[in-house]
């Protein structure tokens, strides 16, 4: 099948905030030929969000907060929401939440096993919230799974037979998932530690 061009599959504000910490101006980005160019109402609703998220200021120019945010790597609305974390202290909390809505889904549903599944992710589940049931199965992997897990290699372990692996499955969680998160989260929290 057909695959859609990556600049239709990303978040245009996130390609927005680059281009424009690029130093192009809004006139320069409209202007630009791209194979399979997003339409202007479409750019200039990108850049009313980047305004709203504060990472376009008064003047047309981005922010600090943009900078911040493009140093990030992640959606300008994830990205503030991090930044949001710093005021009420729950950093750890959010870059979790934030490293979760980057990754792979969290939970497996074999076709065999699905009544077994759904059973054990309900204990970690909020239906009002996904950002909370991500928080749950991380806060759950780190107190009953993660024990001797920090000196296992990603690359080379065997995800099959790994003891490493044992709580996950039994819960019918990506192991490959959690270690996604994990890498994420450090990464934003060593960005963020760049800078404060």
């Amino acid at each position: 099948g057909f695959t859609k061009p990556e600049i239709l599959r990303m978040s245009l504000d996130q390609v927005l905030l680059h281009l424009r910490c690029l130093n192009y101006s809004m006139d320069e980005i409209l202007a630009l030929e791209f194979m399979d160019a997003p339409g202007e109402k479409s750019w200039r609703e990108a850049e009313a969000i980047l305004k709203m998220l504060g990472c376009i200021d008064e003047n047309d120019d981005v922010s600090p907060v943009g900078q911040r945010i493009e140093r990030l790597k992640v959606a300008p609305m994830l990205g503030r929401m991090l930044l949001e974390s710093e005021k009420y202290g729950c950093v750890d909390e959010m870059a979790t939440v934030v490293a979760g809505f980057i990754s792979r889904p969290l939970f497996v549903r074999p076709k065999d096993k699905d009544k077994e599944a759904d059973a054990a992710h309900m204990k970690f589940k909020d239906i009002t919230s996904d950002a909370l049931t991500t928080l749950a199965v991380w806060n759950a992997w780190n107190k009953n799974g993660a024990v001797n897990v920090a000196s296992v290699s990603f690359e080379t372990i065997d995800l099959v037979s790994a003891p490493t692996n044992y709580w996950a499955r039994d819960n019918f969680i990506s192991y490959r998932a959690i270690k996604e998160i994990e890498r994420n989260r450090d990464q934003l929290l060593e960005t963020l530690s760049r800078e404060g």
